[in-house]
């Protein structure tokens, strides 16, 4: 209550000191234009000073207090803004560093994966270069086999030829040359031959 007494007080004292020089103000403009300064009546200025002065009081009185309220109400809802303005602010640098940090590792990292795709790229070719070299070879190998084979068929098969061409000629001439006890000669002969031979 010392502190609303001391308001008030300080409001009336300032309130007194208006009239005050309302009074002397009025006097003096009045002397000073060359005209008769009317009467100041000091009642009727204290009457109205009091009226004002009920007035401010009634108001402190009953305003007081919502207004107090509606002032702390007021500070309160622009600390909360202050506040989440802060908190905001923070936010926002948070994620302001968190994206900077990662734009700053994002060349290291696209750098990183460029070099393991070239790495990943260059395995391949060399692992599909092996592939393709052991194919050849294996084609090559399965071609000289099968060269062979057919080369080895051909000569039989040119053997076998040649022996029934040489054996129809031979023969031929044999009719015609031989008489038959050469020919029982001939076969026995022949028949010995094979017969060491197994």
């Amino acid at each position: 209550m010392s502190g609303f007494r001391r308001k008030l007080r300080s409001i009336l004292a300032g309130l007194v000191l208006w009239v005050i020089a309302l009074g002397v103000g009025t006097g003096s403009a009045a002397e000073t234009a060359g005209e008769v300064a009317p009467h100041f009546d000091l009642l009727k200025q204290l009457v109205s000073f009091f009226n004002f002065a009920i007035i401010v009081v009634v108001l402190v009185v009953f305003l007081r207090k919502p207004l107090k309220t509606m002032l702390e109400n007021r500070r309160l809802a622009l600390q909360q803004r202050i506040e989440e303005a802060e908190r905001a602010r923070d936010e926002a640098q948070r994620k302001l560093s968190e994206y900077e940090g990662k734009t700053r590792h994002l060349e290291e990292e696209l750098e990183a994966i460029h070099r393991e795709s070239l790495r990943e790229v260059e395995s391949e070719v060399q692992r599909l270069t092996r592939e393709g070299e052991a194919m050849v070879a294996r084609v090559r190998e399965q071609a000289r086999s099968q060269i062979s084979q057919e080369v080895d068929k051909a000569k039989l098969l040119l053997k076998q030829e040649a022996a029934n061409l040489a054996l129809e000629l031979a023969e031929k001439l044999l009719r015609h040359a031989i008489k038959p006890e050469d020919q029982r000669r001939l076969i026995l002969e022949s028949i010995d031959q094979v017969g060491k031979k197994l």
